[in-house]
């Protein structure tokens, strides 16, 4: 399927890159901390018209249609890229958070969005995942001892912001609140 969001004109390239300073992806394994974390940036963010995009809400509700298997959660990601791109031609910052698992995805992703996300990497040691597993993936993945869905730890070339997801505190959701905020008005992607 061929979006036209991702594809535009030439007439249209330079209006989608200057609107694209406004997409904030906040990715990381199951049970990180990503959504805690935007529900916190959220209410620090009331001064700029913004969306939240919750990844467990999308695929539960745009992409309810998809199994999971690779093609299916490459599918689930390129839909929310899309939605996070029409949101963003209205003037609004968005908010997204998702595992985006792969490097491949977040490539393919930058790709199509023109380099056009600032990438939050919520970094929480996987054990302390496994322990706090509030949807039982992993206990339900690990039939074998072995988790069966991979994940990217982000790699030296992917231009990330790394926050520590042990420390979803009020000092560090201000510091990064407030980066979002300073990136979001100046309109560049500095990390």
């Amino acid at each position: 399927h061929r979006c036209e969001c991702f594809y535009p004109t030439t007439a249209k390239c330079r209006y989608i890159k200057h609107r694209m300073n406004s997409i904030f992806w906040l990715f990381g394994r199951s049970a990180a901390g990503k959504t805690t974390l935007a529900h916190a940036l959220q209410q620090k963010l009331l001064a700029i018209p913004h969306i939240y995009l919750d990844g467990d809400e999308m695929r539960n509700g745009l992409s309810q249609d998809l199994g999971y298997d690779e093609h299916s959660r490459w599918e689930n990601h390129r839909r929310m890229a899309c939605m996070a791109h029409l949101i963003a031609k209205q003037n609004h910052l968005v908010l997204l958070s998702s595992m985006a698992p792969l490097a491949a995805y977040r490539e393919q992703i930058n790709r199509m969005l023109d380099n056009g996300v600032y990438w939050i990497y919520v970094d929480t040691p996987l054990d302390e995942c496994i322990r706090r597993d509030p949807k039982k993936l992993y206990q339900r993945s690990s039939s074998n001892g072995i988790l069966s869905f991979p994940f990217d730890e982000p790699c030296v070339n992917e231009q990330v912001y790394t926050f520590n997801g042990m420390q979803i505190n009020t000092t560090s959701v201000n510091a990064l609140a407030e980066r979002i905020v300073t990136v979001y008005r100046a309109g560049n992607y500095a990390i």
